[in-house]
């Protein structure tokens, strides 16, 4: 098996929108211990893409809850559903976030933790930066509306923040990097940094990505680990498994 669970980062500049996240995925096994479930990490690659731009309906969008969803009889990342969103159009920032939402609600099993996306979309909208938490594990929509220097941090947010650009660039890798360090099985990789104003967007930053079948990415794990920028452990990192959860705070 193999799953994402990673690092992002929205915060609202002076203009702007920046989106962020690392590009780590890991290969595990599942345990049971004691009655408890663990994940038994015996690899890791960093090649998944994590936040994108989806251009018609001109908004981000960046996932912390990852899975492989299935499309007829294989499975495949986000960024190959991402694709099918380019053709939607909406009238409205809230009908866009509500569109994306649901589906990939969609494509999720409610309770299911092997299909379920969670993370955070923003769009700037008449000048107010908009930022929308979601969770298809537990169904759970939100959006909310974020002053300059403000961020969400995951899915907590938080303030304030410099409205520097370049100290707000240098926030994020420094955040990015101490999170590595914490917790280097799931969280690691080169960075995906977006940047959204009111005209425009463009990738300030931008990670390898994997858009193959899931079916692909288990021969990489075996036996083409270069493909993927891929690592096999030489001890297993035993974690015990979470959950997902939706932070209903703000």
């Amino acid at each position: 098996m193999h799953k994402n669970m990673t690092y992002i980062i929205t915060l609202a500049g002076k203009d702007s929108i920046y989106m962020a996240s690392d590009s780590r995925l890991e290969y595990f096994n599942e345990k049971e211990i004691n009655g408890e479930k663990y994940k038994e990490i015996v690899a890791f690659a960093d090649c998944i893409k994590k936040t994108f731009f989806i251009e018609n309906l001109k908004i981000g969008i960046q996932f912390s809850g990852i899975g492989f969803l299935p499309d007829k009889e294989e499975k495949y990342p986000l960024s190959y559903f991402i694709k099918k969103l380019e053709d939607k159009n909406s009238s409205s920032v809230d009908e866009s976030f509500e569109l994306v939402f649901n589906f990939f609600k969609d494509l999720s099993i409610e309770g299911d933790t092997g299909q379920y996306v969670k993370g955070i979309m923003s769009a700037i909208d008449k000048g107010d930066k908009k930022v929308c938490l979601f969770n298809t594990f537990d169904n759970d929509f939100r959006v909310e509306k974020l002053e300059p220097a403000q961020y969400v941090e995951n899915e907590k947010i938080g303030g304030s923040f410099s409205l520097s650009k370049d100290k707000i660039i240098q926030e994020i890798k420094k955040r990015i990097a101490q999170k590595s360090r914490e917790k280097w099985w799931t969280i690691g990789g080169k960075i995906t940094l977006l940047e959204i104003n009111q005209e425009s967007h463009s990738f300030l930053l931008e990670s390898d990505d994997f858009s193959q079948s899931q079916k692909e990415l288990i021969r990489c794990f075996r036996g083409d680990l270069n493909k993927i920028n891929g690592r096999i452990l030489t001890y297993s990192k035993l974690v015990k498994y979470e959950l997902p959860t939706f932070d209903k705070r703000g």
